[in-house]
């Protein structure tokens, strides 16, 4: 998610998984703290603490597993171009049960991010376009 021009936006998950993008990297990343200082949610000051204690044990092989296997097996790439798609859906059972359970490196950081409300700041507009969509629209032109 992302605030643009004053609105919540949905964007692409790929960013959340990075660890699909580099499966030898993958167990390095699972007791990686994630600064959600910038995140989009973290001025709306979350309940971390309750969110992780309801949902947390509602995560499990079995609802990951179901879920990956509506997963259409074009989309599944592993580390090799040779993983058959049922390998690699194991890989994220894997990958995302292991971020689980090592929560306690890397969800604190996150309650005092929370706790706190962030740092972000309010920009101007157009200071945090990215450079892909090229200058702002003249000011009075509302973009959608």
């Amino acid at each position: 998610m992302l605030f643009w021009h004053g609105r919540l936006q949905l964007i692409d998950h790929g960013a959340a998984l990075t660890f699909h993008h580099h499966w030898p990297g993958a167990a390095a990343s699972v007791a990686r703290p994630y600064d959600a200082a910038q995140h989009a949610l973290v001025d709306c000051h979350p309940d971390v603490r309750a969110a992780d204690a309801a949902l947390g044990p509602r995560v499990t092989a079995e609802l990951l597993a179901g879920v990956l296997a509506q997963v259409p097996d074009d989309w599944l790439e592993g580390p090799s171009l040779d993983d058959a798609p049922d390998e690699v859906r194991a890989r994220y059972v894997d990958q995302l049960l292991a971020r689980l359970a090592a929560r306690d490196a890397w969800l604190p950081p996150l309650l005092a991010t929370a706790a706190a409300g962030g740092s972000r700041r309010r920009r101007t507009v157009g200071e945090n376009r990215p450079s892909w969509l090229g200058p702002p629209p003249p000011e009075g032109i509302t973009q959608r």
